[in-house]
């Protein structure tokens, strides 16, 4: 039993590594993009289904991790946190450039299970949400470069 207990330790952390890598790395179907200094790997939700489910119900993200909801032309879009597990950053994004940050949007609880709207000030082309704090973390503020 005693000799079976490194060989279970080695397939651990060759199963962790390779955990850290992919959140770390992402997988094939997420695209890197850079907000600020930051970079994040991100889904692409560019048709109206993809846009309508967004994130709800997903489990969370890593910290380096969202999802970039594209539009073809610039407007005031609604956001609201309907079936969220956490929380979440929103980037505002025009003409690939930060218009405005929404930090440490809740979600829906059994205290609280309304879930938040949002609408940004201005007109937007893109949506970026990321992890909560991931704005704080990474210091992304209006007129960041979007690449």
């Amino acid at each position: 039993m005693r000799k079976f207990i490194p060989i279970l330790l080695i397939i651990l952390t060759i199963f962790g590594l390779f955990i850290f890598f992919q959140n770390r790395r992402g997988n094939s179907d997420l695209k890197e993009i850079k907000v600020g200094n930051a970079s994040v790997f991100v889904t692409i939700a560019d048709s109206e289904n993809e846009r309508v489910k967004g994130l709800s119900g997903t489990t969370g993200l890593a910290d380096n991790q969202g999802m970039l909801f594209v539009y073809d032309r610039p407007g005031i879009y609604s956001f609201w946190m309907f079936e969220m597990l956490y929380p979440l950053d929103f980037i505002w994004i025009n003409n690939d450039r930060v218009v405005e940050v929404s930090e440490n949007i809740p979600n829906p609880t059994q205290n609280n299970p309304d879930p938040v709207t949002l609408v940004p000030s201005t007109p937007v082309d893109k949506i970026l949400e990321v992890p909560a704090g991931f704005v704080a973390k990474n210091n992304i503020k209006v007129g960041d470069v979007v690449k």
